[in-house]
């Protein structure tokens, strides 16, 4: 289901609730990480395009991640689906949510496939 605005699609892919964990670390663009250090995040949507979460520090337009997350729940066939997915994404908004807690909306780049078959999977068996 298409999110549009007037004559404006503003989404490409389905998205679904999910209010999975998600662990990330900063790169730059050479794909060397800024910092070792993983911080964390709770999601709350995810497409095959993106996802969003929210988490306590304000990210940068751009800012290149690495996000981790398990994928769990039942494809559109009902089967029990757990994915452990490693994803690079892109920052494209980060607003405050609420005091020290941002809404950070991420594209995804490179996804392999077999990424982007299970969250696609994922997304069409949790469709209401």
């Amino acid at each position: 289901m298409m999110e549009n605005i007037g004559d404006i699609n503003r989404r490409e892919f389905d998205r679904v609730s999910a209010g999975f964990m998600v662990d990330y670390s900063i790169y730059n663009p050479e794909g060397i990480f800024v910092s070792r250090k993983t911080e964390s995040g709770i999601m709350v949507d995810l497409s095959e395009g993106g996802t969003s979460f929210t988490t306590g520090r304000k990210l940068d337009l751009k800012t290149n991640l690495q996000i981790q997350f398990t994928l769990m729940g039942r494809d559109h066939d009902g089967k029990r689906q757990i994915n452990l997915m490693n994803l690079k994404g892109e920052v494209t908004h980060n607003k405050e949510h609420s005091e020290g807690e941002y809404a950070v909306g991420i594209k995804f780049l490179d996804m392999p496939n077999r990424h982007k078959n299970a969250i696609a999977s994922f997304v069409k068996g949790n469709i209401k």
